[in-house]
């Protein structure tokens, strides 16, 4: 009888050590994989073309993939380019400019982290331009993956205007504040709709000279600005664009093939831009180059495709 009960009880025995050493295993795993995404943050930035990274994780407001058009590849691409400190985009409407700084936003949450700030004209475009646009990155499936890891960093201390996320925050402030640029040490600052900024921020001075100077501590600073131009006279980003290196959009004729930057024009047959007839009530429209051919309506793609970046400094 004794070595029968023995001989039964051992079989329990060493399935109660194993599942006992099957359960530790598991909680280990659980507790290296959270570590993982923890100290994720202390990872090295990968360098990566913010262009395919954009292709890859950015998302519409429809929740589509974003695909750059042609044009947006090389601002991508600069934006996060090693040698790049300032980065200004004096623009036309309607170019895709918000979503390029929505994908920039994202890769320094996912891949780069540090402190940014986000200057637009006032506290109100501000706050709405956070809850209609931040609030969406925070929700793209790549910066979703990292949600266990934003609770970590403090989640519960967001605000409209402010989001923290592992190795950094961001902060929407208005440029018509001058206290909004104070005990700030940035890593980036990012300058939205520049044109429609106040004159200064209060008695503090230009709002462009007070958001760089929050970079000074930075070991890798980025100044990034954008804007639709007003008044050449005042235009705060048309003097940005004159320091930088001043790259034009060249697209090639689709008949001469010569490469050349796309201009309104006055209307006149001796000069490049648009033309339309008959003059005071058009019925056709289309475009002259500057050698004198006819640039169709639906040759645009076409050239749109083949353009290139041509900067008229390249020594800067």
């Amino acid at each position: 009888r004794l070595r029968r009960t023995t001989s039964n009880s051992a079989p329990k025995a060493r399935s109660s050590r194993s599942r006992a050493t099957d359960a530790i295993f598991t909680e280990c795993a659980k507790v290296a994989s959270d570590l993982r995404r923890c100290f994720a943050v202390a990872k090295p930035p990968e360098r990566i073309r913010l262009s395919v990274w954009g292709a890859e994780h950015g998302r519409l407001k429809d929740g589509s993939r974003y695909k750059p058009w042609p044009f947006q590849v090389e601002i991508l691409d600069t934006m996060v380019a090693p040698r790049t400190t300032m980065f200004t985009w004096m623009k036309s409407a309607r170019v895709g400019y918000t979503q390029s700084l929505l994908v920039y936003i994202a890769h320094r949450i996912v891949n780069d982290p540090g402190n940014g700030l986000m200057v637009r004209p006032d506290k109100d475009v501000a706050a709405a331009f956070s809850k209609e646009h931040i609030n969406e990155v925070l929700n793209w499936p790549v910066v979703k993956q990292q949600a266990f890891a934003r609770q970590l960093a403090g989640t519960n201390r967001d605000t409209i205007t402010e989001k923290y996320f592992p190795g950094g925050w961001l902060k929407s402030i208005g440029a018509n504040s001058p206290t909004g640029f104070r005990d700030h040490d940035a890593d980036f600052v990012i300058f939205d709709e520049v044109d429609g900024y106040p004159v200064v921020a209060g008695v503090d001075g230009d709002q462009l000279a007070l958001g760089h100077k929050r970079l000074e501590q930075s070991h890798d600073p980025r100044d990034i600005a954008g804007s639709t131009p007003t008044d050449e006279a005042i235009s705060k980003i048309n003097r940005r664009f004159l320091l930088s290196d001043m790259r034009r959009y060249h697209v090639p004729c689709p008949h001469c093939g010569e490469t050349q930057t796309l201009v309104w024009g006055h209307g006149r047959d001796d000069e490049p831009g648009l033309r339309w007839k008959p003059f005071k009530a058009p019925e056709e429209i289309w475009y002259q180059c500057k050698n004198g051919c006819r640039f169709e309506e639906n040759r645009k793609l076409w050239a749109l495709q083949n353009g290139l970046w041509i900067p008229e400094k390249p020594e800067v």
